[in-house]
């Protein structure tokens, strides 16, 4: 719904669109959702009319807080660093905005790990950050570890699920074959065992995350100078059809916003910053999905820059 006018790029439009209708708060959900114009950050306008926004960084901060998704989870499907030791600087700014979006917002936040990121640096203390609004996931784990959250339709169940270096993962097969395992092995091992606790337990909507080269109904679309593939020759891409029995696969890997499947059940977001000069014409973003009660879903790419 279009709950304002068009905002402009000062405190006054933001804080009056972003302060205000709480009498609103009770009738939002999928489909319904306030729309608050777009986001006031980076770089704005078009044209011969592109500048700099007119918003101090913290003004813009609160501004993504305000605006961003209202009590809906946002989900990172990696990577959230960009090497596996990052720097200080790049903790802190990730543990700031951890703060701003779990506290301030009071939106949920559901992480893995990508091939970027240290497995066992991001898996310390999971257990316990899940015990408020923060669900890392940062090893891989025998067992199965979803996330259930509720919005007006009822329970939504989350599987994350972190990328892993194959061989690192070759202790949880039972019959693991002696020629090395391959992404797509591990990958596909995973969305099954999820497939059967949701088969098991009565799941009605699930979403999958996950990290990877995944294969749909065209080759991804990415530069060499962006990503680094994960294996020379597309060995271990992951077909789409691996990730069947799940509403929604969120995933992270591939710098370009883009649909794996027509239907865009399975999507990367992409990254939010534009990392390479190929990748000037990108369209950086948010994916905002909404869930229907039976799990239909409308998937809206809403633009930061």
């Amino acid at each position: 719904w279009r709950t304002g006018n068009d905002l402009k790029d000062t405190w006054g439009s933001i804080s009056a669109a972003g302060f205000y209708g709480e009498e609103r708060d009770p009738f939002v959900g999928p489909g319904r959702w306030n729309d608050l114009d777009f986001l006031m950050i980076g770089r704005i306008g078009w044209g011969r009319k592109l500048h700099a926004v007119n918003l101090t960084r913290a003004e813009q901060r609160t501004h993504f807080a305000l605006w961003c998704l209202r009590g809906s989870p946002l989900v990172l499907a990696g990577d959230l660093y960009d090497r596996a030791l990052p720097g200080a600087e790049a903790v802190r700014l990730f543990d700031a905005f951890l703060r701003e979006v779990v506290e301030g917002a009071r939106v949920p936040v559901i992480a893995i790990a990508g091939n970027h990121d240290s497995a066992d640096h991001l898996g310390f203390g999971s257990w316990l950050f899940s015990r408020g609004d923060v669900h890392v996931r940062g090893r891989l784990e025998p067992d199965v570890l979803p996330i259930t959250l509720e919005d007006a339709h009822g329970e939504v169940t989350f599987y994350p699920l972190p990328y892993v270096e194959p061989e690192a993962a070759r202790a949880l097969f039972a019959e693991a074959p002696e020629e090395a395992l391959t992404h797509r092995a591990v990958v596909r091992a995973m969305a099954a065992a999820a497939r059967r606790h949701r088969d098991d337990t009565g799941v009605r909507r699930a979403v999958l995350v996950a990290h990877g080269f995944v294969r749909g109904d065209e080759l991804p679309a990415e530069s060499r100078r962006s990503e680094r593939s994960l294996y020379l020759g597309g060995v271990g891409a992951v077909p789409a059809s691996d990730l069947e029995g799940f509403d929604y696969v969120a995933l992270g890997h591939l710098h370009r916003p883009q649909s794996v499947t027509r239907d865009d059940r399975v999507r990367y977001s992409g990254s939010l910053l534009k990392y390479s000069f190929d990748e000037v014409a990108h369209s950086k973003g948010v994916t905002l999905v909404e869930l229907g009660p039976r799990g239909e879903r409308a998937v809206r790419h809403v633009p930061l820059t």
